[in-house]
């Protein structure tokens, strides 16, 4: 009798590791946060968003109108967005 091929769930004994996450992009309905998750993500943020931009604590706040080219930027350039 073949044993059963086990998935990584059972190998690992837990749950996979998740990727991780460099940016959340936090939606309020017309505005989002686009909160740093990591290094990365907080570097990133300080080189391409405005010096004057909107704060909540750490994440930036964002008009829906640009929230778009900006999670396209982010993940062309490599990181890892949610």
């Amino acid at each position: 009798m073949q044993r059963p091929n086990k998935d990584a769930f059972q190998t690992s004994r837990g749950s996979p590791s998740p990727p991780s996450v460099d940016l959340y992009f936090e939606n309020y309905g017309s505005l989002f946060l686009i909160r740093p998750a990591s290094p990365a993500g907080k570097s990133w943020l300080g080189l391409n968003i405005a010096a004057d931009a909107q704060m909540l604590g750490e994440a930036v706040v964002c008009e829906l109108r640009f929230v778009e080219d900006i999670f396209r930027g982010t993940t062309a350039d490599g990181l890892v967005c949610r």
